[in-house]
């Protein structure tokens, strides 16, 4: 027997994929699909806040690195790649001159990517320590205003989650599969 201890959203979002068109090719069109996405963020963001060029690098970057690390494999590194990259650019989004209600709703979006992340890898999850930085080393006055909308919207996919495996009363296993045997004596 073979237990993969991964969060559910790589086979959900696969199964979701298979139903359209039952291919391995178009399977891994779905992730060159999700590959392309991240790189058109990744220049979209770096265009709106550095330059055009630095985000044709990195996108490039990015995308040249994919064959190293994925091969022809299908990885859920992919989609926390796609969930961070939506998260920054929230997180950056929400400190532009904005009201303080669309702050705390862009905020409250980049924690719903950090919990979409979780759920397709758990250290997904290291994106909360990386904004709980941010708001400790930038702007330590507003650390509550900028995480606890965060931490609320992170909670909403994995408590679906959790209700979803609840419904199939498998809650338990699901648990230790996907965080207790991480731990240790897990």
């Amino acid at each position: 027997d073979y237990i993969d201890h991964k969060p559910p959203g790589i086979y959900y979002f696969l199964a979701g994929v298979l139903s359209l068109n039952n291919s391995l090719l178009f399977a891994k069109l779905s992730i060159l699909f999700t590959n392309l996405l991240t790189a058109m963020l990744i220049v979209f963001i770096s265009k709106r806040y550095y330059s055009y060029s630095i985000g044709i690098a990195s996108a490039a970057v990015y995308l040249a690195s994919i064959p190293i690390y994925q091969g022809t494999r299908i990885l859920t590194e992919q989609f926390v790649a796609l969930f961070g990259v939506i998260m920054i650019g929230l997180l950056l989004l929400s400190e532009e001159n904005l009201t303080l209600s669309q702050s705390l709703i862009l905020r409250f979006l980049a924690g719903i990517s950090i919990g979409f992340a979780f759920l397709f890898k758990q250290t997904g999850v290291l994106f909360a320590l990386g904004l709980a930085g941010y708001y400790i080393i930038e702007a330590p006055r507003r650390f509550i205003r900028g995480v606890l909308p965060a931490a609320i919207g992170s909670l909403l996919p994995v408590i679906g989650a959790a209700a979803y495996f609840y419904h199939l009363d498998a809650l338990s296993e699901a648990i230790h599969w996907v965080v207790q045997i991480h731990l240790p004596g897990g």
